[in-house]
C-alpha cells in the first residue's frame, strides 16, 4: 500500500510541474495528461484489491490524492482560453463592443501558439479520465469556451483571405496554419484536415 500511494504521487509531481504558461509544448502537455490517467488507474486498481476506508492510513491519503489531482487538473484546465487568446489575438471594433476580431498587426508568436499547444494537448490527453477524475464539468466548460473561440476565428481568417483588398494573406495564412494545428488539439486529426483543406481552397 505504501508503495502504491508513493507511485501515485509520484505522478502527482509531475503533474505539478507542468505550467502550461510557460512554454513547455504539446510533448510536455501530454505527458502531464499521461500523468494523471497512470495516478487515477492506479487509485481505482487500488480501491478494487483493498477496502479503503477515508478514516484508514490509505484511505485517507488516497481521497487527498484524489482531491489534489481534481484540483491541479482544474487549474491548468481554467488557463486554456487566456493562452489561446494570447496565441490567436483578437481586437475590438466598432466602439469597442461585441466579439473581437483577429488582429493581425504582427506576425504569431511562436512561443504563445506552444503555450496554447501545451494547454489543449493536455485537456485532450485528459480526456477519458475526466467525469471519474471529478474534473469533466471543468474541461467540458473549458473546451466549450476554446472550441467557439477557434470555429470563429478560423471563419474570420478565411473570410478575411478571400478580400481581394487585403495585404496581409501570408501573416493570414500563417495565423490560419496555427489555428488548423489547435483545432486538431481541441478536437481531433480530421477537424484539422479539414481546415487545413479549407486553407488551401481558399
Amino acid at each position: 500500500g505504501d508503495r502504491v500511494v508513493a507511485s501515485i504521487q509520484a505522478c502527482i509531481d509531475r503533474l505539478d510541474r507542468f505550467d502550461p504558461t510557460k512554454v513547455e509544448g504539446q510533448a510536455a502537455g501530454e505527458a502531464a495528461g499521461e500523468a494523471v490517467s497512470q495516478a487515477l488507474s492506479a487509485i481505482e486498481d487500488f480501491e478494487q484489491a483493498v477496502t479503503l476506508s477515508k478514516d484508514g492510513r490509505w484511505g485517507r491519503i488516497v481521497f487527498q490524492q484524489k482531491q489534489t489531482i481534481a484540483k491541479l487538473v482544474e487549474k491548468r484546465l481554467n488557463v486554456t482560453e487566456k493562452l489561446l487568446l494570447e496565441a490567436l489575438p483578437t481586437e475590438l471594433k466598432f466602439g469597442g463592443k461585441g466579439r473581437g476580431v483577429p488582429k493581425l498587426v504582427a506576425d504569431p508568436d511562436g512561443q504563445a501558439i506552444e503555450r496554447a499547444a501545451g494547454a489543449l494537448a493536455f485537456s485532450d490527453q485528459v480526456r477519458s479520465t475526466a467525469v471519474n477524475g471529478g474534473f469533466g464539468a471543468a474541461r467540458a466548460k473549458a473546451l466549450e469556451a476554446v472550441n467557439e473561440r477557434l470555429d470563429q476565428y478560423v471563419e474570420d481568417l478565411l473570410g478575411a483571405l478571400r478580400d481581394d483588398e487585403t495585404t496581409e494573406r501570408e501573416r493570414i495564412r500563417a495565423y490560419l496554419n496555427a489555428a488548423a494545428r489547435l483545432v486538431g488539439l481541441a478536437h481531433d486529426q480530421k477537424a484539422e484536415q479539414i481546415v487545413r483543406r479549407r486553407i488551401a481552397a481558399a
